[in-house]
């Protein structure tokens, strides 16, 4: 028979077992999440490990500017370059006998960007989360930054988060960790004209393939293009990215609707041409946005 003071240390250890059930919960939960997510995201401790880093650039000398019509650009290079419009006519493809450079149609901020789709009732009971949200609508550079800023953490800081902070950290984690540009090199860059964020290569010995963001000064305009160096072309991407970033500026006030794009690119003379389905990134907008 069990023992009146054995019953009792049963006891409080039942009730301290409820007690701490919560906890045993929500320590459970995020290290499977944790778990899982590194578990089928092989390649993201090496690409949560890339911190972005932050550069002032100055004008250079002119050497070949390139008129897109709705803005302005310097390939830094005497190489002769072919530009075209996209068979919709709102992308422009920019090659080299090195480089291929895909710009797709610029937008404007429309303040209803999302990093995911939160319920609202949630939402509320997540300040920092609204946050970011709130963050990703108006500045959508600064929120990309903060990101790009965003590593792994050691799991005891994990735990100690509120269930908000985790819930930020969970989402931006993974958002980052599955993206494959940056994986080689992230630059935050401000310039003369514009501003932005360069994601280089899709492994951390690729320096081929690029993506970059480029903002307006004050934010309100805005650009994706795809820079790839072209086989057996030794250049370095950063190099050729470089003076890009250094002169592009915008010629326009704001961004108007898809016909205004087409006007402005036919008005600086650039043919729209049938090109290669790989040369017509207009498939990406979205994605890019």
């Amino acid at each position: 028979m069990i023992s009146r003071p054995t019953q009792i240390a049963i006891a409080v250890l039942a009730v301290l077992g409820l007690a701490s059930l919560p906890l045993t919960i929500r320590v459970g939960t995020r290290i499977y999440a944790l778990h899982k997510f590194y578990t089928h995201s092989p390649g993201a401790r090496a690409r949560l490990a890339v911190m972005p880093k932050k550069r002032t650039l100055t004008s250079l000398p002119v050497v070949h500017e390139v008129d897109l019509g709705y803005a302005i650009f310097d390939t830094g290079s005497t190489d002769p370059v072919s530009v075209e419009a996209s068979r919709s006519g709102v992308s422009v493809l920019v090659k080299s006998a090195d480089v291929r450079i895909t710009f797709l149609p610029p937008f404007g901020d429309d303040n209803r960007a999302a990093l995911t789709n939160v319920s609202l009732a949630e939402s509320h009971r997540h300040p920092h989360l609204i946050d970011f949200q709130r963050l990703l609508a108006t500045d959508s550079l600064a929120a990309e930054l903060q990101m790009e800023e965003t590593r792994s953490v050691p799991l005891a800081r994990v735990l100690r988060m509120s269930d908000d902070d985790f819930l930020l950290y969970a989402i931006v984690l993974i958002e980052k960790g599955t993206r494959g540009l940056g994986s080689n090199e992230v630059q935050y860059f401000e310039g003369p004209n514009a501003k932005g964020i360069v994601l280089l290569g899709e492994s951390s010995t690729d320096r081929h393939l690029a993506g970059v963001k480029l903002y307006s000064v004050d934010g309100t305009r805005k650009i994706g293009c795809d820079v790839t160096i072209l086989p057996p072309s030794s250049k370095d991407i950063a190099d050729v990215i470089d003076p890009i970033i250094r002169s592009f500026r915008f010629k326009i006030g704001k961004v108007g609707d898809r016909e205004v794009i087409k006007t402005l690119i036919q008005g600086a003379g650039i043919s729209r041409k049938p090109a290669a389905p790989e040369d017509d990134a207009e498939n990406g907008d979205e994605s890019l946005r």
